[in-house]
């Protein structure tokens, strides 16, 4: 499968960047690999990933890296339930990213701690989120960002049982998402 190939890929390049001590492109191998490795469910091995990252990272002073392992390890808590960690490991990130200005991972952060907030039943925390990753992600035409930020928002409103306002931003995740081919 492609990912079995880019968490190869991301191992065999992470040997060689160590080989030639290059910590930058380390910690972004590191992360690749964290984040592939949480997508197969292979939780406590992208732990090791991202915390390997971040620790690198942070001596490093790589702050574009030192967040996407945070955002990784946000996202992995979130995974396995751990909210208050989660949380943690969000705003930090969240932090650190504004610092950098990086708007499209600001905009992916935004739909993570909406994310977390629907979780812990914050619907309307959670709806704000969402609204601010989507006014981001229509700037940038990211049209997976925008199916994600709508599926939040949507299903708030179901929950809220405002069923008119879920099915529309439910169906127009769910077309956009079909449309890009992320199903």
């Amino acid at each position: 499968s492609r990912l079995k190939t880019a968490r190869f890929l991301y191992t065999r390049s992470l040997e060689l960047f160590r080989e030639v001590g290059d910590r930058w492109s380390q910690t972004l191998c590191l992360n690749g690999a964290g984040d592939i490795s949480r997508w197969q469910g292979d939780y406590t091995e992208a732990q090791t990933y991202f915390e390997e990252a971040l620790a690198l990272a942070t001596t490093a002073n790589n702050k574009p890296e030192r967040a996407s392992a945070l955002t990784g390890l946000g996202q992995l808590a979130l995974t396995q339930g751990n909210t208050l960690q989660a949380s943690r490991y969000l705003k930090e990130s969240m932090r650190l990213t504004r610092e950098i200005e990086q708007t499209p991972r600001i905009a992916q952060l935004l739909l993570a701690l909406g994310d977390l907030e629907r979780y812990q039943g914050n619907g309307e925390t959670a709806t704000d989120y969402y609204e601010q990753s989507l006014a981001l992600s229509r700037v940038m035409n990211d049209r997976v960002g925008i199916a994600g930020a709508l599926f939040g928002s949507g299903d708030v409103a179901r929950v809220r049982q405002e069923f008119r306002h879920a099915c529309i931003s439910l169906k127009q995740s769910v077309q956009i998402a079909w449309e890009v081919g992320d199903k």
